[in-house]
């Protein structure tokens, strides 16, 4: 899960999820506490920058995936930071 890997390297990450099972797998095979239900338009708050976002399995599902992506586009900080190193 891609959580784990980033928490392993150091990140502060968070895992969503709509799926009970999955979430609960997350918890119980990887230790992870850092995981919710929710349904992704829910993190999308204007307050919160993240510095990155990743919505795997997810556009393909949306009925106005343009309007997320402008929403993702809010909420990503505008700056350089550590996570570009990582992608690399």
């Amino acid at each position: 899960m891609l959580v784990k890997i980033l928490n392993d390297y150091g990140y502060c990450s968070d895992g969503i999820d709509l799926s009970e099972e999955a979430l609960k797998m997350g918890r119980e095979r990887l230790g992870l506490s850092n995981l919710k239900k929710k349904n992704i338009s829910e993190i999308l708050d204007f307050d919160t920058h993240y510095d990155a976002v990743f919505a795997i399995n997810v556009i393909e599902h949306l009925h106005d995936p343009v309007s997320f992506l402008d929403s993702v586009k809010c909420v990503i900080k505008p700056t350089p930071n550590k996570l570009e190193k990582f992608l690399s």
